[in-house]
């Protein structure tokens, strides 16, 4: 009990220096007895939103990103928003897998959505969706 009290207190604190990162790693390791109501409600307001997360995509079993996914969105956003197409295209070639997850979308910013809507690179998953409402 004591232990939990530490964990709980060290995610508090890392959420409240924005340190989600070492505070996500923690309620993982503690996922199960952090949902238990008595430790559950010790969290503060951003380790409740950052649990919930955490506890949705494990029901979802949305694989997170690895560093180089990351990098790639990263790129193509920045490309984006300069509007380097030529760098952005480049960039695409060689993240197509990246692009296409079903979760990218909340990962793009919206230069990015609106260049590769254009583009036609989300043609296919919006037929999907309108096929399947």
């Amino acid at each position: 009990m004591i232990k939990m009290k530490m964990i709980i207190n060290k995610i508090n604190k890392n959420c409240d220096a924005l340190e989600f990162g070492e505070a996500r790693r923690m309620i993982e390791l503690n996922l199960e007895q952090l949902q238990h109501p008595e430790n559950y409600f010790q969290l503060n307001s951003n380790a409740m939103a950052l649990l919930k997360l955490v506890v949705e995509e494990k029901k979802q079993a949305v694989k997170p990103l690895s560093r180089l996914e990351q990098l790639q969105i990263h790129d193509i956003n920045k490309y984006s928003t300069e509007f380097d197409i030529s760098m952005l295209k480049r960039t695409i070639r060689n993240s197509l897998n990246v692009l296409q997850r079903p979760d990218i979308e909340k990962y793009l910013n919206e230069n990015a959505k609106t260049i590769l809507k254009s583009m036609g690179l989300f043609i296919q998953r919006e037929m999907e969706h309108s096929v399947a409402q």
